[in-house]
């Protein structure tokens, strides 16, 4: 599975000094999960996703996948990240 905290931390325009620092960690430890360690723990994994402000599963669906996603924020309608079936589910504030 790949994992897109390269992409998040793009989009979101920091580095991997300004990661480690928000977790706690030396930026050789981001540099590798940046550079897409295939050994990413779930509680790593939650620890990025919480560092860079984001839901865990944008960290593992495909960017497509996170644009359609993101697009539906307006109609509070969620969709399945892989086949993209609408889930019934409503959004709340």
């Amino acid at each position: 599975m790949e994992i897109h905290i390269k992409e998040e931390m793009d989009r979101q325009g920091i580095g991997t000094v300004e990661l480690a620092r928000r977790m706690g960690r030396q930026p050789q430890q981001i540099s590798n999960v940046r550079a897409g360690d295939k050994n990413l723990s779930m509680n790593m994994l939650r620890e990025v996703a919480d560092a860079l402000g984001v839901e865990p599963w944008r960290l593992l669906a495909p960017e497509d996948v996170v644009a359609r996603l993101d697009g539906q924020q307006e109609s509070q309608t969620v969709c399945c990240p892989y086949c993209g079936h609408p889930l019934g589910v409503q959004l709340t504030k």
